[in-house]
């Protein structure tokens, strides 16, 4: 205790004796003054000093309440002291409200004499507090645009909707960034702040290019919407998108006026009719003469309402990509749209009708769209976008076609109209799930040649083929479509690419004959998924994948005849640099171990990928040590199986190091929220140099 203290101390004892000595005396005058007195010179010495620390360490720990609390009451208790003042005010300015601190600091100079020490050092503060209350710096007001925006696109949309409410200043800024607003989609989502995004539309106007528009549930909206479209506002949209209850409430003539209104800069438009509403088709391109890109989905008949004796007076020249969904519809209706477009690119139809398309022997959609490169009919398998697509002006002929064999689609035309093509297709996918009537007389096909064919993919659905009335018709369907098949594989010297998926045990001698031939020409991937060839001997299966001379990826789904002796035979082909095994049921273990046994003593091999799939067998210390003793082997991916453990990662890591793998791949194996607990495994691989990755 310090000298000052202790004297302060020793005066509180000195009248605390006074006050006893008068009041027992009688003398009530001098015990009130000599306790009041004591009283003071223990407040400012214990109490004060006490509370100050407290408030101090309430400070330090953030707890303000509490801390503001304990400057009040050394105010209360030594009002006459400007300690509780500098704490309470300085707790103010921390709590961000330099108002407030003011105040008390205002009140603190009042209570003390103008000649007291600390009146100056009260009034510095209070100058401090003024000048922070009044220098208020707003970071949104003062940003630049760029900057601002690069803060922006951290934010969601919704957030940013609610900026635009916070102040005339923010609402100027962010609404004149129009950076930010030509890349976001203004879209309804059924919540809270749909109401705000419409309010606010009117101030962004100018700068919006996507818009989605389907409320699930306001009608209000959906009409204000339509309000806006109609009166031209959207001066830079691009993107439109219109679907489900927005046409509940919309006429087909206030439609046309919106879509007329931005016509001059709309490229994509999606409408998606999901009732009786339907605006023909045709209309629409009548409308939008400057579309891109079209998606339209119509719960009927994309004519219905159309006026046949319309005068095709608007082109739409710049249509490129065309995609139908339809629940019936006719050949002569669809081609009366196309008419319009004459320099389409893309083609998708998709239907669910078991209606034929049409009764002409082929269907002739080049005849209307001379330019047409990409044509899907009820499947996209393989199709590339529109921005994938490469092609000139000049090109002409259908380059990829995906077509799926049923009651639409029947094999007579769609058959015809691929070998239409056969000079310029790329890429042809055909999935066959039911041909024509079983008591149908096929007509003769025509040899063509494919010389630019390099891409073919076959499918056969089992479930369908039960419509055929007898077994022999159901058979007389699939051979009809197979000979067609084996022809074109036949046909097509370049080709590269070969898949068939199917679920029907066995296949015609014809397409087994036409694979045999077509694996030792130039075919560089090849894909037999499941039971399509399990009538034929394991010998047969055994020459045959033993030959592949020029496959370099090679991929075995559910292959009921990849049996041991089978994939020990892989082991001679020297050119496959990727393989897949999935879900091959008789492979064991001891089977597997043989091949990549055989893999490790062939030096020539060039296997750089492996994928080990679900329903093969367990990867154990055995297979591990196989695996890492491939040379080349740079890329192993391991797909749906859940019994991996980080164990057994951590053993497979262990024994690569110093191998050529690099990369080790779980795939649907590792549950997300377990991922955490495998940290040291992931670490573990970046110390030996093996890149661990989760999917």
């Amino acid at each position: 205790m310090t000298e000052k203290v202790f004297q302060q101390y020793e005066t509180w004892r000195v009248e605390l004796t006074k006050s006893n000595n008068a009041l027992s005396t009688g003398n009530y005058q001098d015990a009130a003054q000599s306790a009041g007195s004591g009283l003071d010179h223990l407040m400012n010495t214990h109490v004060l000093e006490l509370l100050n620390i407290r408030a101090t360490a309430y400070e330090k720990q953030g707890l303000l309440s509490r801390a503001l609390d304990d400057a009040m009451r050394m105010i209360q208790y030594v009002p006459n002291s400007p300690v509780g003042y500098l704490r309470a005010g300085n707790i103010q300015m921390v709590n961000g409200k330099p108002k407030l601190a003011m105040k008390v600091y205002a009140q603190g100079i009042r209570a003390l004499p103008s000649e007291h020490p600390d009146s100056d050092k009260l009034m510095a503060e209070q100058r401090k507090a003024i000048l922070r209350a009044n220098s208020r710096f707003d970071i949104v007001g003062q940003l630049p645009r760029e900057l601002l925006y690069k803060i922006l696109v951290y934010l969601d949309p919704e957030r940013v909707w609610v900026c635009l409410k916070v102040s005339r200043r923010w609402c100027e800024q962010v609404s004149q960034c129009g950076t930010w607003w030509s890349a976001v989609t203004v879209k309804q989502t059924g919540a809270a702040t749909d109401n705000a995004v419409c309010d606010a539309i009117p101030l962004v106007n100018d700068y919006i290019q996507h818009l989605e528009l389907a409320s699930p549930s306001s009608v209000l909206l959906n009409c204000r919407y339509l309000a806006y479209l109609k009166n031209g506002i959207f001066t830079r949209l691009k993107t439109l998108l219109l679907k489900g209850s927005f046409f509940q409430t919309v006429s087909s003539e206030d439609l046309a006026i919106a879509l007329w209104q931005v016509r001059n800069t709309l490229t994509v438009l999606k409408l998606e009719f999901d009732s009786d509403k339907i605006f023909p088709l045709r209309t629409v391109l009548e409308a939008c003469p400057n579309v891109r890109e079209l998606v339209y989905t119509s719960a009927g008949d994309i004519s219905s309402g159309t006026n046949n004796g319309h005068s095709f007076a608007v082109q739409c020249n710049k249509l490129v990509n065309l995609e139908l969904n339809y629940v019936h519809s006719t050949y002569t209706s669809i081609c009366a749209s196309l008419v319009l477009c004459s320099n389409l690119r893309r083609l998708i139809i998709t239907t669910p009708s078991f209606q034929p398309l049409g009764t002409a022997d082929r269907y002739s959609f080049t005849k209307y769209c001379p330019r047409l490169k990409v044509l899907g009919l009820n499947s996209t398998d393989g199709l590339p976008s529109l921005a994938e697509m490469k092609c000139s002006p000049e090109d002409r002929g259908v380059g990829y076609m995906a077509i799926r064999f049923d009651r639409h689609f029947t094999f007579q035309q769609s058959a015809a109209h691929i070998e239409a093509q056969s000079q310029t297709l790329q890429h042809l996918s055909i999935n066959f799930t039911q041909q024509d009537e079983p008591n149908l007389a096929f007509v003769p096909r025509i040899s063509r040649a494919y010389p630019k064919l390099t891409t073919l993919r076959y499918k056969s659905d089992q479930v369908v083929l039960s419509f055929g009335t007898t077994a022999a018709a159901r058979e007389s369907l699939r051979s009809e479509t197979e000979s067609f098949v084996a022809h074109v594989i036949q046909s097509s010297p370049d080709l590269k690419d070969i898949a068939f998926t199917s679920g029907v045990r066995g296949a015609f001698p014809s397409i087994r004959n036409a694979l045999e031939m077509a694996v030792k020409r130039n075919v560089q991937t090849l894909t037999l998924s499941l039971a399509y060839f399990d009538d034929t001997t394991e010998d047969r299966y055994k020459n045959l994948l033993s030959s592949l001379a020029t496959v370099r990826s090679l991929t075995m789904q559910s292959c009921g005849f990849l049996t041991d002796k089978v994939l020990v035979s892989l082991a001679e082909s020297e050119s496959i640099q990727s393989l897949k095994l999935v879900g091959c049921a008789l492979v064991t273990k001891p089977g597997l171990s043989e091949f990549l046994r055989q893999i490790t003593l062939r030096r020539s091999h060039q296997l750089h990928t492996l994928e080990l799939n679900k329903s093969l067998v367990s990867i154990d210390q055995t297979v591990s040590r196989l695996l890492v003793k491939i040379s080349g082997l740079s890329t192993l991916r391991i797909t749906s199986r859940y019994d991996i453990t980080s164990s057994t990662i951590d053993e497979l890591i262990d024994l690569s190091c110093g191998s050529s793998l690099k990369t080790i791949e779980l795939v649907n194996c590792v549950p997300v929220s377990v991922v955490s607990s495998w940290q040291n495994t992931v670490k573990r691989a970046k110390e030996r140099g093996v890149t661990l990755k989760f999917e």
